[in-house]
């Protein structure tokens, strides 16, 4: 087992929390501002707090896989909310709250999260999680489940961004907003918001690990929970994109458990992992 130490944990005070929902609604109204704030219900998890993470690939690293098991995401999700809608004044809502918590020790977590996403930052990350290292030559078959999810997540997220074409928060709504990771602003400007690539990643990451080892099932849904979250208070995305992301994490899952090649690799990774966690 690994025995790599727990960094430290970052929790949000509910004082805090209370507080800045307080400005906000103030900042949007009276009475219309307190009906939405009691929508407002949010889940800040606890958190890793160490390396600052790097090396994220590109959608456009991966190349197209016709043999994987992926879902038309597109023909899954409803359109992002309209203009003027009461869906996208929630968002927009959401976005201002998510500066204010910037500012609180949650803000921490986000700077993380910005980077967990493939190849390497994820496999850290869930090791993490876990408490197993792990590596091509000390996890082999839970490397090759991970590389075979790749194409899975990278391209199916990558033809639903480009349907969608939904712009960036910061994009149109808020352009003096720097994000909590102003030196990925410009790359992440190159890519659409609908739906959140991280939270996909992360959800679906989750949902596997979490079928790999279920006696930690808690801790990682919570960490795959955490990092979608993460993606709109940092203002890389609006809270539809999100709720989207995981819908469509989840959606991704279900087909590739569907598979027989990727079950079967799924099967050999929990016996590998269980392994280690004896």
């Amino acid at each position: 087992m690994w025995s790599a130490p727990i960094p430290p944990i970052a929790l949000l005070d509910y004082n805090e929390q209370r507080a800045a929902q307080m400005d906000i609604s103030a900042r949007f109204g009276n009475s219309k501002g307190g009906r939405m704030q009691k929508r407002f219900k949010l889940t800040l998890a606890a958190a890793f707090v160490a390396l600052i993470l790097s090396g994220c690939q590109t959608m456009q690293d991966v190349p197209a896989d016709d043999k994987a098991p992926v879902v038309n995401i597109s023909q899954v999700l409803d359109p992002p909310p309209a203009k003027g809608s009461i869906q996208q004044r929630n968002d927009e809502r959401f976005n201002a709250l998510g500066r204010e918590l910037r500012k609180t020790p949650r803000g921490k977590r986000i700077q993380i999260d910005a980077d967990r996403c493939f190849p390497e930052p994820l496999r850290l990350w869930m090791g993490q999680t876990i408490g197993v290292e792990l590596s091509k030559e000390k996890t082999p078959e839970t490397w090759r489940l991970m590389d075979m999810a790749q194409p899975i997540l990278l391209v199916s997220q990558r033809k639903a961004k480009k349907y969608f074409s939904r712009p960036r928060p910061f994009a149109e709504f808020n352009p003096k907003d720097q994000t909590c990771r102003p030196d990925q602003r410009k790359g992440l400007g190159n890519y659409k918001s609908y739906p959140s690539g991280h939270t996909i990643t992360g959800w679906f990451a989750a949902l596997v690990f979490t079928s790999l080892v279920p006696q930690k099932a808690e801790a990682i849904l919570r960490e795959g929970y955490t990092m979608g979250e993460s993606r709109w208070i940092c203002g890389a995305h609006w809270k539809s994109d999100v709720e989207a992301g995981r819908t469509s994490g989840a959606a991704l899952f279900a087909r590739a458990v569907g598979d027989p090649s990727f079950r079967t690799q799924m099967d050999r990774a929990r016996e590998e992992l269980q392994s280690k966690l004896q």
